[in-house]
């Protein structure tokens, strides 16, 4: 390579970051059985162990900084993932193992960068992703999905807004998930507050 000093642990994880969402590029558009063969040994290798970095690097933020590049990064990555190993994609079942610890972590980014449009935008992309992969998410789970993002819910943002059409996406993969009447109704609450665009998010 080039010149320069030594890299700063920011600048590590980024590196790290773009390996991961690299592989979760590729394994999107790659074969089933190519995808099937290297999930533990590479793609789940480099991608889990990057959204951890994540939340170490936001350990070291301070308010008025930039965001981290590895936050925005793993995000894009987690949802690449997801969407690779999805049946649908794999043409197999498979059980991502470190599904819901993953989602947690997500969450706890969204909840802490989500007046940043771009992890926002990419953390909700990455909870629709990961919601849409079996088993279906446990009440709770879906609950504190639901409680994190209804707040975001922006009643004068027009249609075309890429954040309203993902919280859109979201709610929609949620609807499949609710296992009781109260929940179900909880959604689609939000879904009628974020469509119909009045200020309805408090009653959800």
């Amino acid at each position: 390579g080039g010149g320069g000093g030594p890299r700063g642990p920011h600048e590590i994880d980024a590196l790290k970051a773009t390996v991961a969402l690299c592989a979760g590029c590729v394994a999107m558009d790659g074969p089933p059985e190519v995808v099937l063969s290297r999930l533990p040994s590479h793609l789940i290798k480099h991608v889990v162990p990057t959204v951890k970095d994540a939340v170490a690097a936001t350990a070291r933020w301070k308010a008025g900084q930039q965001v981290p590049l590895v936050v925005e990064l793993s995000l894009r990555a987690v949802s690449h993932l997801a969407r690779a190993i999805h049946p649908e994609h794999l043409k197999a079942p498979f059980k991502f193992a470190e599904r819901d610890e993953v989602l947690s972590i997500v969450l706890k980014l969204l909840g802490k960068f989500s007046s940043v449009a771009t992890i926002r935008l990419a953390s909700i992309r990455a909870l629709s992703a990961l919601i849409r992969l079996e088993p279906v998410v446990e009440a709770d789970t879906a609950a504190a999905v639901l409680d994190t993002v209804v707040p975001l819910i922006d009643p004068a943002a027009s249609e075309t807004d890429a954040g309203s059409a993902a919280i859109a996406l979201l709610l929609d993969d949620l609807v499949s998930t609710a296992k009781s009447a109260s929940m179900l109704f909880r959604v689609l609450t939000a879904l009628d507050c974020l469509c119909a665009g009045d200020d309805a998010a408090s009653r959800v």
